[in-house]
């Protein structure tokens, strides 16, 4: 396993695990994760007691972020097993050891099994000072976000510090949310974009963008079709996480000797912000056309 300097911006979630179970496919191993947890219950927001001794608080913050977060790749699982069935026969001409990635999702590891140096912080948003420390102390500056909120303009200002993202749609023509279904819609095919982050909404260098080949996913003759739901939820908890690890992982494999100062200058090019459209979450009524087109 070949040890990167990379931080992981860890967020509990498909996304996280994906990125972190896609590395360590290819052997790669983060210098550091740091995890974020929230002080309060990341659906209803409400604040969890203050009165809890500190690491014992911390602690079950945590795992009641992990089971909040991890409920429906979890539920999806238990409900429709043939459902991740039909997303791995789809995806496997396309993606390796998609098995284990999406193993590694569901059944979330220790988060020290993918790095040495695990930092754990309790935050309220991603505007806590404790973030803003933890950041401005890193030894390795390469920042890996995956996802959990928007990041404020002061996490941009920290010196020498950079962020890689990745968005599932094709920029900057489809920036926003939704992205892997206004792709389907307008462009007629997925998309993914690797880009260094910048504080504007998916505006930064592009590092990579790809169309991708649309997956069909063909459920079983003897069932009764899932709700749009169940189908929604099955593609973001664990095909739109696969696509930007997927990527992400083959961009490091690429670079032959990968230290702090190659993470820092990737080559990249400017996106044309004439070119660029920001879309919403899609209404459900479009959503049930794209969802029509994946699943057969």
């Amino acid at each position: 396993m070949k040890i990167i300097p990379l931080t992981v911006l860890a967020y509990e979630g498909p996304m996280a695990r994906a990125y972190l179970a896609r590395l360590h496919e290819v052997g790669l191993k983060p210098a550091h994760i740091i995890e974020l947890v929230l002080d309060h219950h990341p659906a209803t927001k409400r604040p969890f007691p203050r009165w809890l001794p500190a690491k014992l608080r911390l602690a079950f913050c945590e795992r009641i972020q992990q089971n909040s977060l991890l409920y429906w790749p979890k539920k999806l699982l238990s409900e429709y097993p043939w459902l991740t069935t039909s997303l791995t026969e789809a995806l496997m001409p396309f993606y390796r050891d998609i098995a284990q990635t999406l193993h590694a999702i569901s059944n979330p590891a220790p988060f020290e099994t993918y790095a040495d140096s695990v930092e754990t912080i309790l935050i309220g948003s991603f505007k806590d000072d404790a973030l803003m420390r933890a950041l401005s102390n890193l030894s390795h500056k390469a920042v890996l976000f995956t996802g959990g909120g928007i990041m404020p303009r002061q996490l941009f200002e920290i010196p020498g510090v950079h962020y890689f993202h990745v968005h599932p749609a094709h920029l900057p023509q489809i920036r926003g949310a939704d992205g892997l279904f206004w792709s389907i819609l307008v462009r007629g095919t997925p998309g993914v974009s690797c880009f260094y982050m910048n504080a504007g909404l998916d505006t930064g260098n592009l590092i990579a963008v790809e169309d991708l080949p649309t997956p069909i996913f063909r459920l079983p003759k003897n069932i009764i079709r899932p709700d749009d739901q169940a189908l929604y939820r099955i593609l973001f908890s664990y095909y739109d996480p696969l696509v930007r690890a997927d990527i992400f992982a083959r961009i490091l494999q690429k670079i032959p000797d990968i230290s702090d100062k190659t993470l820092a200058s990737i080559p990249s090019f400017n996106q044309n912000q004439e070119n660029g459209v920001t879309y919403h979450f899609m209404h459900p009524r479009l959503k049930a056309e794209v969802l029509k087109k994946l699943f057969l």
